[in-house]
């Protein structure tokens, strides 16, 4: 198994990583979302 997916099995047993994690997600989400599709809306992500 990859060691992406043992880092990603760890965060998700660990709790008080998760929200730490989902807000380096969302920063990565805009980024991605200004370089491919700055107009594109998601009602998931503010």
């Amino acid at each position: 198994m990859s060691i992406f997916l043992e880092k990603t099995k760890a965060l998700l047993r660990q709790p008080s990583l998760k929200r730490p994690a989902w807000e380096d997600f969302k920063i990565i989400f805009h980024k991605y979302r200004e370089l491919v599709n700055p107009d594109h809306h998601s009602p998931y992500i503010d």
